[in-house]
């Protein structure tokens, strides 16, 4: 990709650094790609935010969730990942996203790992220690960044269709996805606390 300097202006000149935190940093960063690529990180964005949003604005509503309620938000979360795996309930689903999932060749394991932290925020408040906070961030931190990362190294065929990268997705997003989160959680904690939500580990605040 060789964009023009305007198309790197133009995408300076969206974002309103007053309210920086409010832009994604993955989405920036793919703001440089072709548009197509562009359009199918904000789908996955999208997607993914929504099921966190389900999660954390009831949290936010309600500090103490209920077993009723726990068992409903599992639900809700199961069937986003069983549609996004062709399972069932497809429906739930937009074509936009299953042509995304398909055209881009996504694995669904991120997906199913970023659903696994959901799961956890139903039922716990915080985290026992490091490590248990470290698992939670495959799905909630490495799992959104490797979809990113996949997206990067997508090779593109002659025929116009897109083949998987040849090195370990996983691996190469994990480090930054890490640091960027641990970054994230610091400089949020005050309005995470004030919203009921605690990602520092007991073992290192103790």
């Amino acid at each position: 990709m060789n964009p023009q300097p305007e198309s790197y202006l133009d995408i300076f000149n969206v974002l309103d650094f007053n309210k920086i935190i409010d832009h994604p940093n993955i989405l920036i960063a793919a703001g440089f790609w072709e548009a197509d690529k562009y359009g199918a990180a904000k789908t996955c964005y999208k997607l993914m935010r929504t099921i966190d949003d389900l999660i954390d604005d009831y949290k936010s509503a309600h500090p103490v969730i209920t077993e009723a309620e726990q068992a409903r938000l599992m639900v809700e979360v199961d069937q986003w990942i069983c549609a996004i795996a062709g399972q069932k309930n497809e429906k739930i689903l937009t074509k936009e996203i299953l042509d995304t999932f398909k055209t881009y060749q996504i694995p669904v394991w991120p997906m199913e790992a970023f659903a696994k932290s959901m799961l956890y925020d139903i039922h716990h408040d915080g985290f026992a220690s490091l490590q248990v906070f470290l698992n939670y961030a495959e799905g909630a931190s490495v799992a959104p960044a490797a979809i990113f990362v996949h997206l990067c190294g997508l090779n593109r065929t002659k025929e116009g269709q897109f083949t998987v990268p040849a090195f370990d997705v996983q691996a190469a997003a994990r480090p930054c996805a890490i640091f960027s989160y641990l970054v994230h959680i610091i400089r949020d904690f005050q309005k995470d606390q004030f919203h009921h939500l605690n990602y520092f580990a007991d073992d290192l605040v103790h």
